[in-house]
């Protein structure tokens, strides 16, 4: 051995000075060494010599320079590699710290949320390499290294490359695992010569196994042993050796362990969107009654959504017999709770704590340990009773709650009340706990919900665990920022958000660190200010920390949304990636498993899928049956009105949606959107512009003429409502928002010509305009309007000027026209910048525009593709494509769809044109486009409902359009006339 480390020491002494072997294991041994160049130190890696004569350095290096192109915050990086008298060797930094494996062998099982938050590391580090087409093969604890508070993952592409060019036989002689067998993946046990990036995920499971339990998932005295029990044999559950593993937590890693790849995640991107589920929102992990996450986020959640989909629907027609049903005895939860308002005897009291004060009790109790309450606005919305135990049990025995709480607030000389306030048995209608001894002064009075809290909490943890109580609820400590807050509660619930932003505001200026009210406050600026608004939820996100679990999840939810909307509004796309945006839907998901019978909940996850669901799969079916189940559960709920407007108008009908306006109109405080309902009313139940349309459109201004446009906009009505509400915006202000308007109304009804006319006003001004732009010459050009010569004359100019032109939208048409030249100058512009990027300590490239230039390069190469007519090439790049999560990004999808329709793919292409995954609003006449393919797929499928349904929307949409696309609607007239007998 001595002779080894002289003779290593010799051949490496020109660049680095060998100083001491740090260790060894089965492929190499490690010397820390000093770099002669950089002065630093480093940890050297030598293969083991019989490794290293059976490999040869080619193939090695090769390998090794793959892994070496990986840069990642968790990722240890490669510094150099190479070969000198016959030794193999690779260079990284030293890492002074621990391995993961010192701390096992020192301290055993890990912390949870410290176990957690170290295989987030590792699984965020493994995501990016599978990216990059790298998969590690050897996760163990030996090689994660421990920085600070961080991991390091270390070794990439070295199994890989053994493997690879010897094979697994060969090496076994030798004395050698590929991988480690107490972390192997089965088919790497079994040599199964088709490894990808599923192993990584078996072996993170089998990481964080010993993680949390201090053992690895099997044991055996040799190592073929354990290597035969990953291929036949089924881990205990980590529960059987840590018993306070949440369920959940358990079940993710079960999932990796998965004997069959395909039964595992999918993906270390789906994984980490877990790991983040389960830190959400501050470090605590999921409470141990829920439910594991039943599907993952991925490039399509549409298994996902239609359970969740056929659920609400299921639940929207049963909810209301649900609220007023006979509950047996058997039914009732012991652990739900209703909260019944307080009977306030006190009139200069009343206002807002009758109800407020329930708030606070149930935000208080809510969540702790199996604890769950009714929400309280269900309560509320069907209260009549007076405060005492036969109206509580009544209410609480329809809505299946097994604990009921009930109690008054009464003047107590001139300056404090008191409360009293029952807890109670629904079943046997006992009273488990009386409290008749809470003081307070008049200005703390919230201080009596967070008191009761506390006392119904220790009563209930005599007889099951509970976890620690919450001292403020709310997350306020003033009592003015209390009082202010509900008041603004109030006048949400009623969607009156000019007076519920003021009182937030008084909230936020008593309490500057009021997260909740921040949030709120979002909410309410959200229908008028959007960017601004969405500040305030990224504060709340800030603020997030010691609230109930319901709102802290709201919360988490609001904050990553605004954190995206604010990333696209400055067409900065979506900063923290993929990540960040399905962690919006994981939360969602979590929210709908542990509250799934609250309205808000329903509410909220509306509101993302409306707005980002067709990115990810979301159906408007679905959309539609979460807010009917958020009216449902509490029809008093009046925000959650506002998308079942145009959502009925196109799913159900002008009927439907009259019955819905009607419900609006009948709940809401908002003067604005009351006169744009009443306008909205007048255009559906009319069929059109009728005098008092008319006469109620020169009175309103242009924030009523917006919102009203929003409603109608996907209606394709034979009087074009749309389209004569855009031009009335436009005789107000030809802004460039009304130019926007109303060209993308024009678009939609096939109107291109008129369109095209207004293009031009969008070349200056915002960003967003100039995107805009860009997709119309784009889309003229590509239905003939525009001449083709016009077309190629703009975007050559884009291709020497302004970036912010935004070529990508030209790829679709320039592989239709074979324009290879400029597919491949626009591949080289994205390169370049992408190169640039790259350049060590430049800075002059910002990650999330990185990632814009990478998604434009990868489907630069696909069109390439296509205009070579290398149609498999196309289809296989098309489909390697994550769509870029921004509204009109969509041409690759549709342009999949095409090409798998002349490969009569008619099932595959069924799925795909399933969900536009875009806004259909700015999507134009495109949109239409879409619903015809999906028609013909269906019409040769044999659904007729399906195509006649989709066939009459076209015709509907251009039955006015211009000549270009008469044909178009001729095919779809033909269509109809056959299956509907002329209908």
């Amino acid at each position: 051995m001595a002779d080894v480390f002289e003779r290593l020491k010799a051949a490496l002494g020109d660049r680095y000075a060998i100083e001491r072997e740090l260790g060894s294991g089965g492929m190499a041994t490690v010397y820390l060494a000093e770099d002669l160049k950089h002065d630093r130190k480093v940890a050297v890696k030598v293969l083991r010599p019989d490794l290293a004569a059976a490999l040869g350095p080619e193939r090695f290096l090769q390998e090794i320079k793959i892994a070496a192109q990986l840069h990642h915050p968790h990722i240890l990086p490669l510094h150099d590699s190479g070969e000198a008298d016959g030794f193999l060797y690779y260079v990284m930094p030293y890492e002074a710290g621990r391995s993961l494996r010192d701390k096992l062998a020192t301290e055993g099982e890990l912390p949870i949320g410290e176990a957690v938050r170290l295989l987030r590391d590792v699984v965020d580090a493994l995501s990016h390499a599978h990216e990059q087409g790298v998969v590690h093969r050897d996760i163990k604890p030996e090689n994660i290294l421990l920085s600070g508070h961080h991991a390091l993952v270390s070794d990439f592409g070295v199994a890989k490359a053994v493997s690879e060019a010897t094979g697994r036989d060969k090496l076994t002689t030798a004395g050698v695992a590929l991988g480690t067998p107490a972390y192997m993946a089965p088919e790497q046990a079994s040599a199964d010569p088709h490894i990808d990036q599923r192993a990584d995920i078996y072996g993170v499971g089998a990481l964080a196994y010993e993680v949390l339990t201090g053992r690895p998932p099997f044991l055996g005295s040799t190592p073929q042993q354990v290597l035969s029990a990953h291929v036949t044999e089924t881990a205990e559950p980590v529960t059987r050796y840590r018993t306070t593993v949440p369920p959940v937590l358990e079940q993710l890693v079960m999932r990796c362990l998965e004997k069959r790849p395909a039964d595992r995640w999918q993906s270390a991107q789906e994984l980490v969107t877990q790991l983040e589920a389960l830190t959400t929102p501050s470090g605590g992990i999921t409470p141990t009654d829920t439910r594991p996450i039943t599907a993952a986020v991925g490039r399509r959640r549409t298994g996902l959504y239609v359970v969740l989909g056929i659920a609400a629907a299921v639940a929207a027609v049963a909810a209301a017999a649900w609220l007023l049903r006979p509950v047996g005895e058997q039914e009732l939860n012991p652990n739900l709770i209703a909260v019944a308002p307080f009977d306030v005897l006190d009139t200069s009291l009343e206002d807002p704590w009758r109800e407020g004060l329930a708030q606070i009790v149930a935000l208080g109790v809510d969540g702790a340990g199996p604890l769950r309450c009714v929400p309280p606005s269900v309560i509320f919305k069907h209260w009549s009773g007076p405060g005492d135990m036969a109206s509580v049990s009544a209410v609480g025995r329809d809505a299946g709650a097994g604990l009921g709480v009930y109690g008054r607030l009464t003047g107590s000389g001139p300056d404090s009340v008191r409360m009293t306030a029952t807890l109670f048995d629904v079943r046997n209608d006992v009273a488990l706990g009386e409290f008749d001894d809470l003081y307070e002064s008049v200005d703390r009075i919230d201080r009596l919900g967070d008191s009761l809290a506390a006392r119904i909490l220790t009563v209930l943890s005599r007889v099951r665990p509970l976890g620690a109580v919450r001292t403020n609820s709310l997350g306020s400590s003033s009592p003015a920022a209390i009082k202010a807050f509900l008041h603004g509660e109030q006048h949400y619930r009623r969607f009156n958000v000019d007076s519920a932003r003021f009182y937030y505001d008084q909230a936020i200026a008593s309490d500057s660190g009021f997260g909740l009210a921040y949030a709120r406050k979002w909410k309410a600026m959200w229908w008028r200010e959007t960017v601004a608004g969405a500040l305030m939820a990224l504060r709340a996100g800030a603020l997030n920390h010691g609230l109930a679990r319901r709102e802290s999840l709201l919360i988490v939810i609001d904050s990553l949304w605004a954190d995206y909307y604010v990333a696209v509004s400055a067409f900065a796309s979506n900063t923290g990636g993929w990540s960040r945006f399905d962690r919006i839907f994981t939360t969602g998901d979590i929210l709908l498993q542990e509250y799934p019978h609250d309205p808000e909940v329903w509410y909220e996850v509306g509101e993302t899928w409306f707005h980002l669901g067709p990115f990810v799969g979301v159906t408007e079916q679905e959309t539609y049956e979460a807010f009917r189940r958020a009216v449902t559960l509490d029809s008093g709920y009046v925000p959650a009105y506002e998308h079942l407007v145009e959502l009925s108008l196109t799913l159900d009908g002008p009927a439907e949606a009259m019955r819905v306006v009607d419900a609006y109109l009948g709940r809401i405080d908002w003067p604005t959107y009351r006169e744009r309902l009443r306008l909205v009313r007048e255009l559906i139940s009319g069929g059109g512009v009728t005098a008092e349309a008319q006469r109620m459109i020169d009175s309103a201004d242009g924030e009523v003429l917006f919102a009203a446009w929003q409603k109608l906009h996907p209606w394709p009505d034979s009087a074009e409502s749309a389209v004569h509400i855009t031009r009335a915006l436009m005789a107000l202000d030809e802004s460039p928002l009304a130019v926007t308007l109303l060209t993308t109304s024009l678009a939609q009804r096939g109107r291109l010509r008129e369109a095209y006319a207004l293009n031009d006003r969008l070349l200056t001004g915002p960003v967003r305009q100039q995107f805009l732009r860009a997709f119309r010459v784009a889309q003229f050009a590509e239905f003939g309007v525009l001449p083709p010569d016009t077309a190629r004359a703009v975007f050559e100019n884009c291709m020497v000027g302004d970036p912010s032109c935004f070529l990508y939208f030209a790829l679709r048409w320039w592989a239709a026209q074979q324009d290879t030249a400029s597919l491949k100058r626009y591949i080289g512009i994205a390169d370049s910048i992408l190169q640039m990027a790259s350049v060590p300590d430049t800075n002059r490239l910002r990650p999330d525009t990185a990632a814009v230039q990478r998604f434009g390069a990868q489907v630069g190469r696909a069109y390439l593709a296509l205009a070579r007519r290398d149609t498999a090439a196309a289809l296989a790049g098309l489909a390697a494509l994550r769509q870029w999560p921004v509204p009109l990004t969509h041409n690759e999808e549709l342009t999949r769809a095409q090409l798998l329709i002349a490969l009569d793919s008619l099932t595959e292409v069924a799925e795909l044109l399933r969900v536009f995954p875009g806004l259909v609003a700015a999507a134009g006449a495109e949109g239409v486009v879409w619903t015809l393919e999906r028609a013909r797929v269906a019409d040769r499928l044999g659904d007729r409902e399906a195509a006649i349904q989709d066939y009459s929307y076209v015709l509907d949409a251009w039955r006015h359009a211009d000549p270009e696309l008469q044909p178009y609607v001729e095919e779809a007239r033909t269509a109809l006339e056959r299956l509907a007998g002329g209908r």
